[in-house]
């Protein structure tokens, strides 16, 4: 997965839980989400970003801090060469090459034929015969070596694969003090008990804070608000073309110096 998509993917992840955990029998009615929004069944609403015009508490919001890529997390990527193997036909014999066969006939001992991929399959490079019907107690087979195999690799690049630390803010906006304390309570219990193992192939926890309870005024009315903010490491994976590296290994460091 890309560094930047991996914040949206996990946003993604939170709201779709979240609603899901909320829409359960779990939650109190008072609580409960119902996908028809506007529908008398939906009771909360959980959303990935603040709802500026259509704000109706309560409210969850799920908002992504910046992924951190920090130097120090080094030491967890992992970084592989990558190589890419062809295959050529050449008609003399060089390092590495393996004769081709080519079976001409293939007998028993009474000149009965066999048919490969009837009978029998063989292995071009190595000539071993693998019989798909019982083999007979003696067999002649005639072949030639008509050309041969190149095997050779080449480095196509290198394979680069990490973490990145993103902080993922869960915040309550209630219109009392008990719907914010209900509600931070049920967040906790099914981020920490419920989604913990579910999430874990594609982020972990590493952290979890509740942050201080506030209040602020919106559209004329007080809101009480708390945080639930989840650490998580998501991984991500890139390919890097060897010719990029080729490029950069090129740069004529000391020609740009000059020319300053």
């Amino acid at each position: 997965m890309p560094i930047i998509k991996s914040t949206y993917f996990l946003k993604i992840l939170f709201e779709e839980a979240l609603r899901q955990a909320f829409a359960s029998t779990t939650t109190p009615e008072e609580y409960r989400y119902d996908p028809d929004e506007n529908g008398p069944l939906c009771k909360i609403r959980i959303y990935r970003s603040f709802p500026r015009r259509n704000f109706n508490p309560p409210v969850i919001v799920i908002n992504a801090e910046p992924g951190d890529a920090s130097l120090q997390y080094l030491g967890k990527e992992t970084v592989k060469d990558v190589f890419r193997m062809d295959n050529e036909e050449v008609q003399s014999d060089t390092l590495k090459l393996v004769p081709l066969l080519t079976i001409d006939s293939v007998v028993d001992g009474g000149s009965n034929p066999y048919v490969e991929g009837t009978n029998f399959t063989v292995d071009k490079k190595t000539g071993v015969f693998t019989w798909i019907t019982p083999k007979p107690s003696k067999y002649y087979c005639t072949y030639t070596t008509f050309s041969y195999l190149n095997n050779y690799t080449f480095p196509a690049g290198k394979w680069v694969q990490s973490q990145v630390r993103v902080p993922v803010k869960i915040t309550v906006y209630a219109l009392s003090t008990t719907d914010r304390e209900r509600i931070i309570d049920l967040i906790v219990l099914y981020v920490r008990h419920v989604f913990k193992d579910l999430f874990r192939p594609m982020a972990e926890y590493i952290d979890m804070r509740i942050g201080g309870e506030t209040e602020t005024t919106w559209d004329n009315q007080i809101v009480y608000t708390n945080t639930l903010t989840v650490d998580c490491w998501s991984a991500y994976a890139h390919f890097i073309d060897l010719s990029t590296f080729d490029l950069i290994k090129n740069i004529d460091i000391q020609s740009i110096i000059s020319e300053d």
